[in-house]
């Protein structure tokens, strides 16, 4: 772990933990308002003490993380391996970012991933040398893997073949010689923000790309649907040069209308602010990222679709038929199927660029051999 990590680890603690402490004084009090207490001496009595006592638990709390977090860093050696590098690291950033990603970048700058190509589980500088070094055998064709929220690149190997190729990346390398890219992200921004990153990453991909690139295949997960499908409005509206290479985008389970948990989130956070012992939980609602707010409608706003470049939109249920009223409530058990597919509202998605895949949860569709197939024949020449 590095040394800037070390300290932001220590704040971000101490900050969780003061607000914890901050929100049961708040429950506390509320509670006490309730009782006839609160109208006699012994309110009063009650306020000169816990008052102190919560302000003494939230200083000292939060002074004590801070300091671990310091001390950790003065130990940290300098060639120690990032804190977001190791495999139980990632998984921990990478949620927490997604639900607080937006305030983690502002407040504790250190532990938010700047949007990055990784190869071997390190970002790659997107400058020639290095990419040749991370792309040794470099194709003319490119698929770039966006990750959704709460997720880094390592995702994509969720639910790996015993054997045989671990990803879709690896498989399309086999079948159709594209080289596979994976990218790390802070998924808690909002999905504008991280399209923009990503249309400014693409084009230094690309640019310094070890030989001419042919052809940009764009492949998002979920939220990484999203901000692909973004990032390519706002190339072709600002003219960037990767433009003219895309050729195919593959929405995997992207809530183009909204995620329920999103909008329910959202919901819960109203009507929680109304009486005041839940207020507390409210507060703790209404901290949650950027991202997560954009997906109460699937994005910011709908965006056009880029001329000359193929959209393809895959949904899934638990259940084998689409119909299936479970499945029609519960969806992929996060996004349902029509969201997933675009229908309802205006989503350009051409006839036969969607499909639909059964018994399968949001996060299988990373990994499922029915689901590749589909994907591969998509992209082939001849698709």
């Amino acid at each position: 772990m590095q040394a800037a990590e070390a300290r932001a680890l220590g704040a971000l603690a101490g900050s969780a933990i003061a607000g914890t402490a901050a929100r049961t004084a708040e429950l506390h009090a509320a509670i006490l308002a309730r009782t006839p207490a609160r109208r006699t001496g012994v309110g009063a009595v009650h306020d000169a003490i816990a008052r102190p006592v919560y302000a003494a638990v939230r200083g000292i709390s939060a002074g004590v993380a801070t300091a671990a977090g310091a001390g950790a860093a003065a130990v940290c050696r300098p060639d120690a391996p990032a804190f977001g590098d190791s495999r139980a690291g990632a998984v921990a950033l990478g949620a927490v970012c997604g639900l607080y990603g937006d305030r983690v970048e502002r407040e504790h700058a250190a532990l938010a991933p700047a949007m990055a190509v990784r190869a071997a589980g390190r970002a790659v500088a997107t400058e020639p040398a290095a990419l040749a070094a991370a792309f040794p055998g470099a194709a003319p064709r490119l698929a770039v893997f966006v990750h959704g929220l709460c997720e880094t690149e390592a995702a994509w190997r969720l639910f790996a073949p015993p054997e045989g190729p671990a990803t879709y990346g690896e498989r399309l390398e086999r079948d159709l010689g594209h080289t596979p890219v994976y990218l790390r992200y802070n998924t808690g921004l909002a999905v504008d923000e991280n399209a923009r990153r990503l249309t400014a990453l693409l084009e230094a991909l690309v640019g310094a790309w070890p030989v001419e690139v042919e052809e940009l295949v764009l492949v998002g997960h979920s939220l990484g649907g999203l901000v692909v499908v973004h990032a390519c409005h706002a190339a072709d509206r600002d003219g960037a040069a990767w433009r003219r290479v895309l050729r195919h985008v593959v929405c995997l389970a992207s809530p183009h209308h909204g995620a329920p948990l999103a909008k329910g989130a959202h919901v819960a956070a109203a009507a929680l602010t109304r009486v005041p012992e839940t207020r507390p939980f409210a507060r703790v609602l209404e901290l949650r990222s950027a991202a997560t707010r954009d997906l109460r409608h699937g994005g910011v706003e709908e965006v056009p679709f880029v001329d000359g470049v193929g959209y393809y939109a895959l949904s899934a249920t638990v259940t084998r038929d689409a119909a299936h009223p479970l499945g029609r409530v519960v969806g992929d058990l996060l996004v349902r199927s029509a969201s997933a597919a675009g229908q309802g509202r205006e989503v350009p998605f051409a006839l036969g660029h969607g499909h639909h895949a059964g018994g399968l949860t949001h996060f299988h569709v990373l990994n499922d051999p029915a689901v590749y197939r589909r994907v591969r024949d998509w992209l082939a020449p001849a698709g």
